[in-house]
């Protein structure tokens, strides 16, 4: 897809803009204007944004475009505005389109109506960023129960005791879509467990893995991956003193289109938009019925 100017956007496209951005309407204002449904209205918005972007809005996922989008458009709630300034504040392929679409939008939109983007958040050493991890204790109970379940207490990690100990917490019922083990990549020592789980119609990445630790510079980006053009990442995460690497993020309902969660070690400093350096990788696949 080629990008395209707001000029060339279609009409449609325009109008729901111009109302949004320049006349700081609502959804539901411009779906009476313009007598659409208001969940058509939003979808054109979000269209004419990805078609100002081909080249960035490929790269970051579908709940990341939506919250940022919304924030952009103005219509954001206020859980949905903090989601996506928290998604802004490491540099990322989000944070990339957001700049990107804001720099497009600055002469159409009225004054003083676009975010400022966050100040950029680095996480130290030691410390788990909360772009890879859920909020809440519920949803940290659930990613550790789950690793637990697949990793049977000696299969997948360095750290499985203090994992099947947090699994004893009640959880809400869930389902294993997809899991697989980790292997150490480029010479690398590595193991672990990777896994997907459907809860309620929300998909969950669960990664669990024992792994080199990072230092203060560095940190491990999770990718589901393909091959280096054909990739998502989910976000970043530092390990504990012991090298182990724990956390969920949600993911998309086609996440299936991807074979691999991949581990990649990067420098904080950076926005890479495909591994680096890749310690583990894990092959997604159902679970075997014989579990």
């Amino acid at each position: 897809m080629r990008a395209v100017s707001l000029e060339g956007l279609e009409p449609e496209q325009q109008a729901v803009l111009e109302l949004l951005l320049a006349r700081e309407r609502s959804y539901a204002f411009v779906a009476g204007a313009l007598d659409l449904d208001e969940d058509d209205v939003a979808q054109t918005a979000h269209d004419a944004l990805r078609a100002l972007t081909p080249l960035t809005s490929p790269r970051v996922s579908a709940l990341d475009r939506e919250a940022i989008g919304n924030l952009i458009l103005g219509q954001a709630s206020a859980a949905q505005a903090a989601e996506a300034r928290g998604a802004l504040k490491r540099p990322s392929a989000a944070r990339e389109w957001a700049a990107s679409l804001i720099d497009q939008l600055q002469d159409f939109a009225k004054p003083g109506t676009l975010p400022d983007l966050p100040p950029i958040q680095r996480a130290p050493a030691g410390t788990r960023l909360s772009r890879l991890v859920l909020g809440g204790a519920a949803a940290v109970l659930v990613a550790v129960a789950v690793v637990a379940f697949l990793i049977g207490g000696g299969g997948g990690g360095g750290d499985t005791k203090t994992v099947t100990a947090a699994s004893t917490a009640k959880a809400p019922q869930r389902t294993v879509e997809k899991q697989g083990q980790f292997a150490g990549a480029n010479g690398t020592k590595a193991e672990g467990v990777a896994a997907v789980v459907d809860q309620g119609g929300t998909k969950t990445l669960v990664v669990q893995a024992q792994v080199p630790k990072n230092g203060k510079n560095d940190a491990y980006e999770v990718w589901l991956y393909n091959s280096d053009t054909d990739l998502r990442p989910l976000g970043v995460n530092v390990t504990d003193a012991n090298g182990v690497l724990q956390g969920a993020a949600r993911v998309d309902k086609d996440y299936t289109k991807y074979g691999s969660v991949v581990l990649s070690r990067e420098k904080t400093s950076t926005a890479p938009t495909k591994p680096t350096t890749i310690v583990a990788r894990a092959p997604l696949a159902a679970p075997s019925t014989g579990r």
